[in-house]
């Protein structure tokens, strides 16, 4: 897998499948919103660092060890600066993150409009 490949169809179709499958699960819960932007904008940013220190998966690196070794001589502030700084892909998950959940909070009022006008032009 090549570093553009997981950066611009992998994580993104994560990103979609997760935010759907949680809008799925707990449709009515609209605070489980700021949920799953956190989990998105914390594990982009992991993902990221992962791919950067260049243990991105492939046929070679399929043990956990390997990608959990990289955590293993981290300081405190390159923790924080993991899990803190944003990068533009993070923006770009979260905004991708964003549309899906305010589409899927407004469905049923565009569904609602859409049988207002079914019903006004019968």
């Amino acid at each position: 897998m090549t570093p553009e490949r997981a950066i611009f169809i992998i994580f993104p179709f994560v990103v979609i499948v997760w935010t759907i499958l949680t809008k799925v699960v707990f449709f009515k819960s609209k605070k489980l919103n700021y949920f799953v932007l956190f989990s998105v904008y914390i594990c982009s940013n992991t993902a990221l660092y992962i791919l950067v220190e260049g243990a991105f998966i492939g046929r070679e690196m399929l043990q956990v060890n390997v990608i959990l070794q990289i955590f293993a001589d981290l300081t405190v502030r390159q923790w924080l600066w993991i899990l803190c700084i944003p990068n533009i892909f993070t923006f770009m998950y979260l905004i991708i993150c964003f549309m899906l959940l305010l589409l899927f909070d407004k469905m049923p009022e565009l569904k609602s409009k859409i049988m207002l006008k079914r019903r006004k032009t019968a």
